[in-house]
């Protein structure tokens, strides 16, 4: 588990630092930044083909490419008034409300945008012991308030908080991996 943590403390500083490099950007919907994912990655966010295997590599793959575009390594000094997303890829919803609450930084598939990806995951949930997969998700400040709806709005709760959850992960959390809620 201490692996899992360092990894997702320093894709959340690179997700940071990648998010104020693009910060011009003038909609949501454009932090999908076309260089850190090839083509064809859809059909993969669809329920009948949901694959841990080949999502953990699409995952993997958007984050290498961040790191490689990035000027320098950012060192990880929290979550800067962020917050981490936790979406399950096989329970999407399929209504689009997401995409339109979020102005299409949640996609059709209610998947948040590439950019603010920071891992997949292999977890426990803690009071069932149930195996869980999911990708992990950072979310900045400014856009807390539209996904905080957008998790609302989920029926599936394909969309949560991880703060939220009872998992092997969150039990292990530092605060400098909790939220700063005012």
């Amino acid at each position: 588990m201490d692996d899992t943590l360092s990894r997702l403390r320093q894709s959340v500083a690179e997700a940071s630092a990648w998010f104020r490099q693009h910060a011009g950007r003038q909609s949501l919907e454009t932090f999908r930044s076309e260089e850190l994912i090839d083509e064809g990655y859809e059909p993969l966010f669809k329920p009948e083909n949901y694959n841990y295997d080949q999502l953990s590599r699409l995952v993997q793959e958007v984050m290498a490419n961040r790191q490689h575009r990035l000027s320098k390594k950012p060192a990880f000094s929290g979550l800067l008034g962020g917050r981490l997303l936790r979406h399950n890829f096989g329970e999407t919803t399929f209504t689009t409300e997401a995409k339109h609450i979020t102005k299409g930084f949640i996609d059709d598939y209610d998947v948040p945008t590439w950019d603010s990806w920071v891992g997949y995951v292999r977890d426990f949930d803690v009071e069932t012991e149930n195996p869980l997969e999911y990708l992990v998700c950072w979310i900045p400040k400014p856009f807390c308030d539209s996904i905080d709806q957008a998790v609302t709005a989920s029926f599936e709760e394909n969309l949560i908080w991880l703060d939220t959850c009872s998992t092997k992960l969150t039990q292990s959390f530092s605060e400098d991996l909790k939220p700063i809620v005012a």
